[in-house]
């Protein structure tokens, strides 16, 4: 028997700006169940596991974001309708409920979180610090801990945040004799600039490019004064903070290679 318990909130929203004399449009929000989990297992013989989450308060992502020019047209019935420049962003607000533990007869399993803030925002994002494996006798006995070991702070975006480097199993008596699992190493991760959203190629991947908007050069010049931006691939720079290499606990590793697409 599975029940599904414990329900999920988000909240969706899209602004649209306008760049034509006009104000912009109101905001849209529609708030919706997004998730239900799982809260109890039970056995046909009625031994149980049961699942705890906890919330963390809200938080807030941009899904998806365009940007459009439109130019005016020879004819006076267009004119203000096409003219000017457009955007619009859609967001998620959400409520989201984190694992928290895991019980059984025999055994508790806890999550432990990082709650890292967004630069120039006022949300959070979460992250997995430490898996605690306990007996569920009187004391709790620490049985086995997981540590998630994170690199030092890098920008990305408007993300300052860290990257899984190294995962341990820890000693619950003596930290000397932690053992590491896994070993994670990354591309250039330092060399971003902190500009995500505008330094786009076609495909979404950065490009390094200092742009002051997303919309590509024409190939028919305009005269209507707006400045375009680059979308080129860099080969260079579409790989800065991608996954490199895998060691594992027997001393084996795995590479990655990455290509472009082709077009």
């Amino acid at each position: 028997e599975y029940t599904f318990g414990d329900l999920e909130y988000t909240t969706f929203e899209y602004q649209y700006y306008y760049d034509r004399g006009k104000t912009d449009a109101p905001k849209q929000k529609r708030r919706y169940i997004s998730a239900w989990h799982l809260s109890k297992m039970k056995s046909l013989q009625g031994d149980e596991i049961t699942f705890e989450y906890k919330l963390t308060g809200k938080r807030r992502y941009m899904t998806s974001s365009y940007q459009s020019y439109d130019k005016n047209i020879d004819n006076p019935a267009f004119t203000e309708y096409l003219a000017g420049f457009t955007s619009n962003s859609t967001y998620i607000e959400y409520e989201p409920k984190l694992l928290w533990k895991i019980k059984t007869d025999s055994e508790i399993v806890e999550f432990e979180y990082d709650s890292i803030p967004l630069q120039n925002s006022t949300s959070y994002y979460d992250r997995l610090k430490r898996i605690i494996i306990r007996r569920n006798d009187v004391n709790s006995t620490v049985v086995k801990t997981f540590e998630f070991q994170q690199s030092d702070d890098k920008s990305f975006g408007n993300i300052k945040g860290k990257q899984l480097e190294t995962v341990y199993e820890c000693s619950p008596v003596d930290s000397r004799a932690n053992i590491r699992l896994y070993s994670f190493e990354y591309n250039n991760s330092q060399l971003y600039d902190g500009n995500l959203y505008l330094a786009q190629d076609h495909w979404g991947y950065y490009n390094g490019k200092d742009n002051p908007t997303l919309i590509p050069k024409q190939t028919q010049p305009w005269n209507e004064g707006y400045r375009p931006g680059n979308r080129d691939v860099n080969i260079s720079t579409t790989q800065y903070g991608i996954l490199k290499k895998i060691i594992y606990p027997t001393g084996g590793y795995t590479n990655f290679e990455w290509e472009q697409h082709d077009y």
